[in-house]
């Protein structure tokens, strides 16, 4: 009996990415279930993991840009940006 597995996990902060996890399930999934139809699509809620889960569904690419702030002496910018030319944005402070 064929089975179809779906997984849209989110990140397990300050452990594992949703990429990371949807690898660990996906692979617990096929060790038991050789012939499993398993599609893992990495989610997120608007945090931290926002930016990957569109690039790995877009197939696009992050950059980082510095930019100054008022309040620290200098922080990055991560930016993603699709094939199409479209783009996401989610700002991180890194201090240096």
């Amino acid at each position: 009996m064929n089975r179809f597995i779906l997984f849209a996990p989110d990140s397990f902060k300050g452990t594992l990415t949703a990429e990371e996890v949807c690898e660990i399930l996906s692979a617990a999934i096929l060790k038991h279930f050789p012939y499993a139809s398993v599609v893992s699509i990495p989610m997120a809620d608007g945090g931290e993991g926002m930016t990957n889960a569109y690039l790995k569904l877009l197939h696009g690419e992050k950059s980082s840009w510095p930019y100054a702030a008022p309040w620290v002496n200098l922080s990055f910018a991560n930016m993603g940006f699709s094939q199409t030319g479209q783009q996401w944005q989610k700002w991180q402070t890194v201090l240096v």
